[in-house]
Parts: structure tokens; C-alpha cells; sequence
């Protein structure tokens, strides 16, 4: 049943002059704040951009929840090593490699499975992308043999890989039912969520394996990925849209069962997706590896890299340190006082999500009203990550020193809590920037690139950080790190000054105007 469009939206309309009408009067629709909405929504209430508010928060809602439950078992077994290593008589070592193989599937096993959102629709592979990691943690709970490492390893690289469907496509539901001046907040607290689930998972698994059976880390993981499931089969609906230069979608079926036997089912017939033919299709699974390794994404990547890669270093470090005998430099904590610990990571990711819904629209707009005519440009998006790029390379001194000299363990709390802060917070910024600058079209491509940049350091740094601790201490690791990241910062200020060359070489099409007006001429 078709929706209508709320009075809380506040569309008006008024003739404005924009650039990139080549000086042609035409009817722009702004909202009660006279902000341009771009793009613009049709008059059908059908176009996701037009629907409820109520509709929009559910299918949001829906989205969150499923990414914040496929990072979360990409971690959970973070706290198993060490009766796992007793069962299948291996090293502890080697069981923290679960955690790698599954980082792996979720860097790299998009760039497998998105060929298929394109064929059956992004509802589709987010639905059965769901299932099937529901089904690998089942899969993970039942290698309870000595002899199961290998498969156990086998179960958590495929978990990742059906992860990977899902945590990719958050970013182009959202741009498709949300306007650029509101978009920013609601894809920084994606990614909150996303990180949100790799901060809860330790603490969770702490307790479980202090109290109970490892295998339950794994058993509340397929309990959480079946409500996932439920909600978005509830809630979640195609969110393309016929725009101007952009693919033509097929019409929905306008009844609510009929509209999920297509989308989730794939009932003959009916086709989701723009139709594409098979040289098309080619070219479209190549699209992420075109963003990629576009300069753009090149660069936005290594600070990604950095500012992620980082984070699970410290989460890395700071288990081993905390459970090591004071005598040897370490805490003496068990596992339930690390899992107790960890809940500082909640603090800096929930410290993260109110950062991302004050600033990252707000900040930007205010920028581009005063100083840029009304003009938008996407790095104007960047303003909001200074204050980050001063905080973090400090925290991550401290870290390392506090390590050295064994200072008090609430004093790493903090540490820890402002790593988290500025992971969660710049990778949500420096997302938004790379979806604009290549293009919201490519939405689902860019999270793709960016999810494989931020995890190839972090799966990476578990094969050499422990060495690398060993042989210089805590103190050189973590000051290397902040040097790193005051080069990421020098990073972000190359893009803020020269983006809009560096862009010109994007290897996809952006599809994308230089000048947006987004504040009338008269603001």
C-alpha cells in the first residue's frame, strides 16, 4: 500500500538557481530549514526518499541491528583460546587465529558475494547473508572433537565470508532513503554499530567462558542472527529508485507478502534489481575493485587502515597484559576481571555515537554556508576528524607507556576508551567522505574497499604484533603507532586541499556534480 509523505517532513518547494542547471530557473524542494534536499525526492510516494519516518527508522533499525551482529561474531571467540586449545591440543597461538581467518572472510568475501546483489537484489543477499552466518556459527558451536581444529577454522573463515554480504550493504540502503544534509550522522552510527559489536563481544565472551562452556559464545550469536533475520525480513524493503541519469528499477509488487516472496525469494518473474545484460554484469563485479584501488580510495583506505588497524592492537595487548602475573608485568586479572575491563570499549564507541549525531551533518553545513557560498563540496566532510587526529596519537602514546611502566589499569581504561573513540568516530567520517566522493551509487562498492582496508591491517598486525611487542616493548610499538597516525592526519589534510584533483582520477564513474547547491543564494 502506497505511503503517504508525513507533514514532519517539511517539503517546500521555491525556485532556486543552481550551478548545475547551467542557469535555468527549476523547482527545488527544500526542507523547513531551507536546505536544498538532494537528491531530489520524487512526488510518487512510493520513492523511499518520501516514506514515513516510522518506515525509515524500522528498516534502519533493522540494518544496524545486523551489522552490529556479524561484527560481533567475527570476535566472539576472543575469550575461548584457552579451553580450545586444550581440546584440540594446539597452542593458544594458534587459536587466535580464528580470529584472523574470519577477518579475512569478512575483508575479502564481499568482493565474492556482491556479483549476486546485483542479480537478485541487495534485500536478497542481506536476508540470506543473515541465514548463512547464523548457519556457520552453528556450524562453529557443534566442533566440539579433538581432532575439529581444522574444521573449526574452516567454520569461522566462512562466517566471516557470509558476514562480509551483510556488513557491505548497510551504507547504500541508507544513502537511498536519506538526503545528503542528513545522511552523515545515520551512516557515522552504522558504523558505530558495526564497531559497537567488536567492543560488546569481549566482554560478553569473558563472562560466558569464565561461567559457562565456550560453545555458548557461539549458541547467543545464532540466536542474535535469527532475530536479525526476522527483522529484516519485517521491515527491510528495496530501496531504488528511479533517479535522473541513473538505472531505470523495476516496479514492486505492491502487496506486503507479495513484495517479500520477490525480494527474499526470488519468485520467477520478478526482478529486483535494473535489469543489466551479461557484459554488464561483468563490468559491475568488477566495480569494487575499481574503487578500491581509485587515489581516492587509496589514500581515504590508508587512513582507515591506521586509525582500525590500531584498535585491535590494543585489544590485542591489553588482554595479554592484564592476565600476565604482576611479578612478570602484567595485572594478574582473570578472565572475568578482562571481560569487566573491557567494558571501557563501550564507553568510547557510545562516546562515538553522540559525536557522529552532533557533528558530522551539523559541522559540515555550518563550514559550507559560511565559508563556501552554500556550495557543497564532500570534503567538506573531513572538518569534523581534527579533533580525533589530536586525541588519538596522544592516547596511543600514553597506551604504550602506561604498558611499559605497568601505571595504574584504570589510566589504560582510558587509553583504551579514547581508541575506540576514534576508531568508530573517524572511520564513520572518513566512510561518509569516500561514499561522496566517488558516489552514492557505488555506495555498496565503497563499503566493500573500506571494509577490506580496515581489516587487512588488523588481521595482519595478530601474525606480528606480538613478536614485534617482544622484541622492542609495549612503549616503541604504540609510539610508532601515533607517529603512524599523525601521518594519517597529513593524510586528511592532502585530501582536504587537493580531493577534488585527486578525484578527477577515479576509476569509476561518480556520477557526481562539483558544485551541489544546498543552501538557497539568498541564505
Amino acid at each position: 500500500m502506497a505511503e503517504k509523505i508525513t507533514e514532519s517532513d517539511h517539503v517546500e518547494r521555491a525556485a532556486s538557481r543552481s550551478p548545475s542547471t547551467s542557469g535555468k530557473e527549476k523547482n527545488v524542494k527544500f526542507n523547513k530549514q531551507g536546505i536544498a534536499l538532494i537528491p531530489q525526492p520524487s512526488d510518487d510516494p512510493r520513492d523511499p526518499l518520501s516514506w514515513s519516518s516510522g518506515k525509515k527508522t524500522a528498516l534502519t533499525m533493522a540494518i544496524m541491528m545486523s551489522g552490529f551482529a556479524t561484527a560481533m561474531q567475527s570476535v566472539t571467540n576472543i575469550s575461548g583460546y584457552a579451553p580450545q586449545a586444550t581440546l584440540y591440543r594446539q597452542s593458544v597461538v594458534k587459536l587466535t587465529y580464528s580470529i584472523a581467518v574470519c577477518m579475512i572472510g569478512l575483508a575479502f568475501g564481499a568482493y565474492l558475494l556482491f556479483p549476486l546483489s546485483t542479480r537478485f537484489g541487495k534485500c536478497w543477499l542481506l536476508f540470506w547473508g543473515v541465514i548463512g552466518t547464523m548457519a556457520m556459527n552453528i556450524w562453529s558451536v557443534a566442533m566440539t572433537g579433538s581432532g575439529d581444529y581444522g574444521a573449526f577454522m574452516a567454520s569461522r573463515l566462512f562466517a566471516g565470508i557470509m558476514g562480509a554480504s551483510v556488513s557491505i550493504l548497510g551504507p547504500q540502503f541508507l544513502c537511498e532513503i536519506f538526503f545528503l544534509h542528513d545522511r552523515g550522522k545515520v551512516i557515522g552510527v552504522y558504523y558505530g554499530m558495526i564497531m559497537f559489536g567488536i567492543a560488546a563481544a569481549p566482554s560478553f565472551s569473558g563472562y560466558i567462558v569464565y561461567f559457562a562452556s565456550w560453545t555458548i559464545q557461539f549458541w547467543y550469536q545464532v540466536g542474535l542472527h535469527a532475530v536479525c533475520a526476522i527483522l529484516v525480513f519485517l521491515f527491510v524493503e528495496e530501496t531504488g529508485w528511479h533517479r535522473e541519469g541513473g538505472p531505470q528499477w523495476p516496479d514492486q509488487p505492491r502487496g506486503w507478502w507479495a513484495k517479500r516472496q520477490g525480494l527474499y525469494f526470488n519468485i520467477r518473474g520478478f526482478h529486483v534489481s535494473p535489469y543489466l545484460t551479461p557484459a554488464e554484469e561483468k563490468k559491475a563485479a568488477l566495480r569494487p575493485l575499481l574503487a578500491t584501488f581509485s587515489p581516492i580510495m587509496v589514500l581515504g583506505g590508508f587512513v582507515v587502515a591506521v586509525t582500525m588497524g590500531w584498535v585491535l592492537a590494543i585489544q590485542t595487548f591489553i588482554a595479554i597484559y592484564l592476565m600476565t602475573p604482576e611479578i612478570a608485568g602484567g595485572y594478574s586479572f582473570t578472565a572475568k576481571g578482562v571481560a569487566t575491563f573491557m567494558f571501557c570499549n563501550w564507553i568510547g564507541v557510545i562516546a562515538s555515537q553522540l559525536y557522529a549525531a552532533a557533528i558530522y551533518d551539523r559541522l559540515p553545513l555550518i563550514i559550507c554556508r559560511r565559508f563556501y557560498n552554500g556550495v557543497w563540496h564532500p570534503e567538506l566532510r573531513l572538518h569534523a576528524i581534527w579533533p580525533i587526529m589530536i586525541i588519538y596519537p596522544i592516547g596511543l602514546g600514553l597506551f604504550g607507556a602506561g604498558l611499559q611502566e605497568q601505571w595504574h589499569y584504570m589510566s589504560l581504561a582510558v587509553c583504551v576508551a579514547i581508541s575506540q573513540f576514534s576508531g568508530a568516530a573517524g572511520l564513520g567520517i572518513v566512510s561518509n567522505y569516500l561514499v561522496e566522493a566517488l558516489g552514492s551509487h557505488v555506495a555498496n562498492e565503497v563499503a566493500i574497499a573500506v571494509s577490506c582496508y580496515r581489516l587487512v591491517l588488523g588481521f595482519s598486525s595478530i601474525f606480528f604484533l606480538t613478536p614485534w611487542g617482544n622484541a622492542v616493548g609495549p612503549r616503541w610499538v604504540f609510539g610508532t603507532q601515533a607517529f603512524l597516525q599523525v601521518a594519517a592526519g597529513g593524510v586528511v589534510l592532502f585530501i582536504v586541499n587537493f580531493g577534488p584533483w585527486v578525484r578527477s582520477f577515479n576509476l569509476v564513474d561518480t556520477m557526481y556534480k562539483e558544485e551541489v547547491q544546498v543552501f538557497g543564494r539568498d541564505e
